[in-house]
């Protein structure tokens, strides 16, 4: 995971919801790399043929000046996330990281190991608006935001927690609230707001953001299929 907000929030998800509840006895390292380099592990996964999830975020920048952005289409930006744009899916164009399907962030060795990259997309949201717009979430924290408006917009907390509070009461539309929400984390205390939502009430309402939820799926799914080949094998010896 890319920092300290998924590494409090994430396995959280995992022991307390029961959609992850193979996860929940499976032997997992949770492994925090303070930042998109990930794809600095890529020979050591490769070595121990590890089955990685590998859960990051977009991180849009401007594709002249390099200067980090709020996620927007058809603008020619560009993902500054050394992981996407070097191991997987080799991709570096917002517009393209934004449509790709599940497969296109899957690389499967023949050896029987899998790594999956697990980075935000495009959630649908009713913003002060009878009509539903898309949200370009480009962090876990933003991404939380835009699947949980109604939660946020109640959530007693300080720091990042009343700073997305406050976005979300007084912006006028999705743009406004995703600038906010963008100078809310340039200097928010990333840990501080996981911990704040971890011990609320509210935290078990949570709607787990759609990119981490179809990541621990497939991680599911493949530590089933190996599980499913040990066992198999073990039977046609016995």
């Amino acid at each position: 995971v890319e920092g300290p907000a998924e590494r409090i929030l994430v396995p959280h998800f995992v022991r307390e919801r029961d959609a992850y509840a193979y996860l929940k006895r499976s032997y997992i390292t949770w492994l925090e790399i303070g930042g998109s380099h990930a794809h600095r592990l890529k020979n050591l996964i490769e070595h121990l043929g590890l089955s990685t999830l590998i859960i990051t975020d977009i991180d849009a920048k401007d594709g002249t000046t390099n200067a980090a952005v709020v996620p927007k289409r058809g603008a020619g930006q560009r993902a500054r996330n050394e992981t996407v744009k070097t191991w997987i899916p080799k991709e570096e164009s917002l517009d393209v990281l934004l449509d790709m399907k599940s497969e296109g962030k899957i690389l499967i060795d023949r050896s029987g190991y899998a790594v999956r990259v697990a980075y935000q997309t495009p959630i649908s949201m009713a913003f002060k608006s009878k009509d539903a717009a898309e949200a370009l979430a480009n962090t876990f924290e933003d991404a939380l935001v835009y699947e949980n408006p109604e939660l946020f917009a109640k959530l007693d907390g300080h720091g990042l927690i009343a700073k997305f509070r406050d976005a979300l009461t007084s912006s006028a539309d999705l743009a406004e609230l995703a600038a906010k929400a963008a100078e809310a984390l340039k200097n928010g205390t990333k840990a501080e707001f996981a911990l704040d939502i971890l011990y609320s009430e509210e935290v078990d309402q949570l709607k787990v953001p759609a990119y981490i939820d179809e990541g621990l799926s497939w991680l599911a799914e493949q530590l089933k299929r190996k599980e499913d080949d040990v066992i198999g094998k073990v039977g046609a010896k016995a």
